[in-house]
């Protein structure tokens, strides 16, 4: 993933879409990170969900409710 980080503009710049999530709105946040998981390769997936587990919460398909992130936006 670092040489394609480093080599690759398309790859280094969906990264920094994925860090930059930080900065939304926080009602905003969910469809964002819907629209971007429909965007990024199949290679950021991994990263996507990490972040959206970290730091959003992941919804629950069947509840439709979110669990709760490790480090919430709040904080």
């Amino acid at each position: 993933m670092i040489s394609n980080y480093n080599n690759n503009t398309d790859f280094s710049l969906s990264v920094k879409i994925i860090a930059a999530l930080a900065f939304m709105k926080i009602e905003d946040i969910d469809k964002i990170v819907d629209e971007l998981a429909e965007y990024l390769s199949d290679e950021l997936q991994d990263l996507l969900d990490w972040f959206e587990n970290n730091y959003i919460g992941q919804k629950n398909r069947l509840k439709n409710e979110c669990r709760p992130a490790f480090l919430p936006p709040s904080l």
